[in-house]
């Protein structure tokens, strides 16, 4: 995972320009400093036109869509899903392949999520406390990319969100660190082995782990 953390930022709009200015930067720097390489994997090994997938990514504005819009365009085709979705819940990787599709094969935000979907470190929207400042990055045959949000750094509020939780005493040590006060900060995280198997087209992440690890198959 590649975690990010942000101080003093305070803008929703500039959490998700960071998100997709990485995304985009990170990919064109690799095809620029492995470029020989990329192309051999491409034209051997990746699906075809997958290489006019990365290109339609690293050229487009990344589409937006709320969670509750999301929801709505999910719920039309819910009989292609074999876990239709459900209001409340987050979207699972056959949802966010196909709202993908659904927008033209460009990577989506997909944001305002309802708080119950989110950590309870994610900053309540402003009018309405039932939703939060967070957003997932999915993009094409992949899914979700990026999570992030921005961070609650409200001494009063974040105690208020423990206490209803009954987290009070287990996340004692999480209020101290806002306690003495915060600035407004966010960040993100991309997991490493999705973004190599979505630059490459790989088709089990399995193939993307440079240490093979799942389930019950890890002793550490």
């Amino acid at each position: 995972m590649v975690e990010a953390e942000m101080a003093f930022l305070d803008n929703f709009d500039g959490l998700l320009f960071w998100m997709e200015n990485m995304l985009k930067s990170v990919t064109e720097k690799v095809l620029q400093t492995a470029a020989a390489d990329f192309k051999y994997h491409m034209d051997h090994v990746a699906p075809k036109n997958h290489t006019a997938l990365i290109e339609k990514m690293a050229e487009s504005s990344f589409v937006r869509v709320p969670y509750d819009e999301a929801m709505r365009i999910l719920e039309k085709h819910s009989m292609q899903f074999n876990t239709p979705p459900k209001k409340g819940e987050n979207l699972h990787r056959d949802h966010e392949v196909f709202l993908v599709k659904h927008c033209g094969d460009v990577p989506v935000f997909v944001t305002e999520f309802l708080a119950s979907c989110k950590p309870f470190y994610a900053r309540e929207m402003t009018g309405d406390r039932s939703k939060v400042l967070a957003a997932d990055l999915v993009v094409p045959e992949i899914g979700e990319l990026f999570g992030g949000s921005l961070r609650e750094h409200r001494y009063d509020v974040l105690r208020k969100k423990c206490q209803s939780a009954g987290q009070l005493e287990t996340l004692g040590w999480y209020l101290e660190l806002r306690k003495l006060g915060c600035p407004p900060c966010g960040g993100f995280g991309m997991g490493f082995e999705r973004y190599v198997q979505f630059l490459l087209g790989i088709p089990s992440i399995k193939d993307a782990i440079p240490y093979p690890r799942w389930i019950d198959h890890c002793a550490l």
